[in-house]
């Protein structure tokens, strides 16, 4: 009997342990990164319903990256909403599915940092994989305002990721005086040989409804139809806002969203004298609230929540 444990004890260590399969996500691809000299680098970026927008998904194979940047060339993936800012080759942000529109699905917006030598770069991808129609706003930028203004196109600088397979990025100052553009990101990490410093970024977001990206025959913000006669208040809220109206029966929508495009869960109701918000739920910050009626206008406005 001892024997054959120890048969069976040399077959079960002689057999190679299972190794758990990594997960895929609902959507990924690659970005490449390609400098004047022809040094080249890539991240995987994507979402699933599953996946965090904080924490690293090591079920899709992210991993932290503790050593500093090489000097030359070097694009690393941080999420959204990761106050750590732990680095990665893969960042799969947490998604959502609009209930509104199964076709589309929004997720959390990802920073890029990148330490470049030889500038400029080529940035490439696939865009045949990026979703149709109302998920086309599919952005690259270095502007930390398209997450703060009324209409997100406004802001200074982007790059519209499903009309072309890349584009050439300078990931310099802003060629201009306007103070808008300069709010651009970096982020501080650290470089072989040169110790501590503010590496530039790119913001991969995605935004729903009319947009550049996605519609040929998009108009400026004052010819397009909005929704008109009501306001907002109060503005900054605590618990409450009510968007007044002499119509509101005439409101067909009214969506909550946070500066990543997400939809966020808000108690909705028709008052006699506008629609009511239950904005207790939220956390403190910037919210954007879509207002479509039933002739199909919509507008965007700004909400604080204390």
């Amino acid at each position: 009997m001892k024997k054959l444990l120890y048969v069976m004890g040399a077959i079960f260590m002689a057999t190679p342990l299972t190794v758990l399969a990594q997960a895929t996500p609902l959507f990924q691809f690659t970005l490449y990164a390609e400098d004047s000299l022809g040094n080249r680098d890539s991240v995987i970026l994507g979402y699933d319903l599953s996946a965090s927008s904080q924490n690293l998904n090591f079920q899709f194979g992210e991993a932290s990256i503790p050593t500093p940047f090489d000097s030359i060339l070097d694009m690393r993936a941080i999420h959204g909403d990761d106050f750590l800012r732990r680095t990665s080759k893969i960042i799969i942000e947490d998604a959502e599915t609009l209930f509104f529109d199964s076709s589309c699905t929004l997720s959390a917006f990802t920073k890029i940092v990148i330490q470049a030598k030889y500038l400029p770069l080529k940035i490439t991808y696939d865009s045949t994989l990026f979703p149709a129609q109302s998920c086309k706003n599919v952005i690259l930028s270095r502007n930390w305002d398209m997450f703060f203004i009324e209409q997100w196109w406004d802001a200074c600088g982007y790059h519209c990721m499903a009309g072309s397979s890349g584009y050439t990025e300078y990931i310099g100052p802003p060629p201009t005086d306007d103070p808008l553009c300069w709010n651009y990101l970096k982020i501080e990490k650290e470089v072989q040989g040169q110790g501590l410093k503010e590496l530039p970024g790119l913001f991969l977001a995605t935004f729903y409804g009319p947009g550049p990206c996605n519609d040929p025959t998009f108009l400026d913000a004052d010819q397009k139809p909005v929704v008109q006669g009501f306001t907002l208040s109060p503005n900054p809220c605590s618990t409450y806002f009510l968007l007044e109206t002499a119509s509101p029966e005439s409101i067909d929508q009214v969506l909550v969203m946070n500066v990543a495009g997400q939809i966020m869960s808000c108690s909705i109701e028709e008052h006699q004298n506008g629609i009511g918000v239950d904005a207790s739920g939220l956390l403190g910050g910037l919210y954007f609230v879509l207002v479509r009626d039933t002739a199909g206008k919509a507008s965007m406005h700004k909400v604080v929540k204390n």
